[in-house]
């Protein structure tokens, strides 16, 4: 079973920006994303009455996962749905203040993230 994304799917965004859908456009040093991964998206459905339009660009970590994401100690965790969350541009700090659902344990890991 694979556990990535790969260019051209679209993902939902699990935060308060007002956008639903985004679609992966490119990826970071890789040719498909899986959790903890940054990736370049293309806003393909957006609610109505918000700052952020259709078709702008977006860098974006992949926070959720529908396919298992194994763990050291032999356990594995999924969701329901492929879930990222929108960043700043030239920052690792999300756009939004508030992220709806929850997060794979693994983000935490990155030093980086805020």
């Amino acid at each position: 079973m694979l556990s990535f994304i790969n260019n051209n799917s679209k993902v939902w965004v699990s935060d308060n920006t007002g956008v639903s859908k985004i679609r992966a456009i490119n990826f970071y040093q890789k040719r498909k994303a899986k959790i903890c991964d940054l990736f370049i998206g293309s806003i393909s459905r957006v609610k109505p009455r918000r700052k952020l339009k259709k078709g702008q660009l977006f860098r974006a970590i992949l926070v959720q996962s529908r396919f298992p994401v194994f763990r050291p100690f032999g356990s594995y965790i999924r969701s329901v749905a492929t879930r990222s969350i929108l960043m700043k541009r030239g920052e690792f700090v999300p756009i939004s203040n508030r992220v709806n659902g929850f997060f794979f344990y693994e983000i935490k890991l990155i030093k980086e993230y805020k």
